[in-house]
C-alpha cells in the first residue's frame, strides 16, 4: 500500500487544506497553493508500508487481529497503526498529513467530495460558544487543551437520486355545521381521491460507516449538495478521512423504505382544501436508483464524562450546522437547586409574615 505526503513547493514542509480559502497552506513557510499548482509541482513523497518484509509481517500479524494497519510515515520514518477504515491520517510523531491510497482506490475510491469551508478555528470558537451557552457544564469542557482535541474527518456516505413513479388511492372529508333557528345541522362531503405521478428525489444520504455513533454524524445533516466536487486525494491532506466499511446492498432495504415513506408523503402533501385526508399506503415502481460513494466532513469532538458516559460535539464542516451532548456537572446543578430552594424559603417566609 502507497502512503502519500503533499509537499511545499518553497520548503517542502507538510501541506494542509485550508477549508477558508479552499487552497493548500504550507504551516512552516506560510505559502498557499491551488491544487493545479501542488499537482504540477509533483513533489510529493511515497513510502511503502514497511520497506523490510519480515518486520511487516512480524508486526502486522498482531494489527491484523485488531483490523489494523501498521505503515511507515514518509517523512520521519516512525511506525503508525491505524484502524481497517482509516484512509487519511496525521502522524503523531512529526505531524505530517498522511494519505493511505490503497484505502481510497478501485472499488473504494469515493465519486464526490464535499470540502470543508470550516477551519479548526472557527470549528473551536463555535464550540466555546455554543458550550458558554449552556448551564450546568463541567469547567474542563471549556479549557482550550479541550477544543484543540477537535478533529476534521471525512465520513464516508452512501448518497442515492431515484426516478420513480408512485400511486395511491385516499379519502377526504369536509364536513360544514351550521344553525338555523334552535336547529343545528351538519353536512358532510366525502371524496374519494387518487394521486400518481413520476417522481425524482435527489441526494438521499445514508451512512456507510459501522461502529461511530450514528446519532453524531447524521444530527448536523443536510449537506448542500452545491457544494460537491469530483474527489481528489489532496482535498484529504490535513484531515482524517474515513472508509466505508457498508456497502449499497446493505442499505437496499433501509433506502428503498425512505423513498416509500418520501412518496407517501409527497402524494399527501399534493391534496389540499379539505378538513381531513387519509390516504392509502402507496404503490412504489423504482425506475432508477443511483449510488454515488460520497465523503462529507464534519468536526468531532468527544469527551468522556466523570459518570463514564461519552459525549460529543459535533459541527458540520460545510454549512455550520451543529449538535452534541454535553455532560452535567452535578455539582453545580445541586448548588443552584439548594440556592433555588433557599430562596423560596426565604420568600415564603417575608410572605407568610407579611399576611
Amino acid at each position: 500500500m502507497a502512503v502519500y505526503s503533499y509537499k511545499c513547493p518553497n520548503c517542502l514542509g507538510p501541506l494542509a487544506f485550508d477549508p477558508d480559502s479552499q487552497t493548500f497552506s504550507c504551516e512552516y513557510c506560510l505559502g498557499s497553493f491551488t491544487k493545479a499548482e501542488i499537482e504540477a509541482s509533483h513533489i510529493h513523497t511515497e513510502a511503502e508500508q514497511i520497506s523490510d518484509a519480515a518486520e511487516a509481517a512480524a508486526l502486522n500479524a498482531t494489527a491484523e487481529a485488531a483490523e489494523m494497519l501498521l505503515y511507515r510515515c514518509p517523512s520521519c520514518g516512525a511506525q503508525v497503526v491505524t484502524d481497517a477504515t482509516t484512509a487519511a491520517d496525521t502522524c503523531y510523531y512529526c505531524h505530517n498529513h498522511i494519505m493511505l491510497e490503497g484505502r481510497l482506490g478501485g472499488e473504494y475510491a469515493p465519486a464526490r467530495i464535499i470540502p470543508f469551508a470550516i477551519s479548526k478555528e472557527q470549528a473551536q470558537q463555535r464550540f466555546f460558544d455554543w458550550v458558554k451557552s449552556k448551564s450546568f457544564v463541567p469547567k474542563s469542557f471549556f479549557s482550550k487543551k479541550q477544543a484543540e482535541l477537535i478533529s476534521g474527518v471525512y465520513f464516508p456516505y452512501w448518497i442515492n437520486d431515484v426516478d420513480l413513479y408512485a400511486s395511491a388511492n385516499g379519502r377526504a372529508t369536509d364536513v360544514n355545521v351550521w344553525r338555523a333557528g334552535n336547529i343545528e345541522y351538519t353536512r358532510t362531503k366525502t371524496y374519494r381521491l387518487r394521486r400518481a405521478g413520476n417522481i425524482h428525489f435527489e441526494d438521499i444520504t445514508n451512512l456507510a460507516l459501522s461502529g461511530v455513533d450514528r446519532e453524531l454524524v447524521t444530527a448536523v445533516q443536510p449537506f448542500d449538495p452545491a457544494g460537491m466536487r469530483p474527489f481528489e486525494m489532496p482535498y484529504l491532506s490535513g484531515f482524517v478521512a474515513k472508509r466505508r466499511d457498508i456497502e449499497a446492498e446493505q442499505l437496499q432495504d433501509e433506502v428503498e423504505r425512505k423513498i416509500h415513506d418520501y412518496s407517501a408523503e409527497l402524494l399527501r402533501d399534493s391534496v389540499s382544501g379539505h378538513g381531513s385526508v387519509s390516504m392509502e399506503e402507496p404503490q412504489v415502481q423504482i425506475k432508477n436508483l443511483t449510488w454515488d460513494y460520497t465523503l462529507l466532513p464534519v468536526w468531532v469532538l468527544t469527551y468522556r464524562g466523570a459518570d463514564g458516559k461519552l459525549y460529543y460535539y459535533a459541527l458540520n464542516g460545510q454549512t455550520g450546522q451543529l449538535a452534541g451532548k454535553l455532560p452535567v456537572d452535578k455539582g453545580k446543578l445541586s448548588l443552584t437547586a439548594l440556592g433555588v430552594f433557599a430562596l423560596t424559603f426565604i420568600l415564603g417566609v417575608l410572605i407568610g409574615g407579611v399576611l
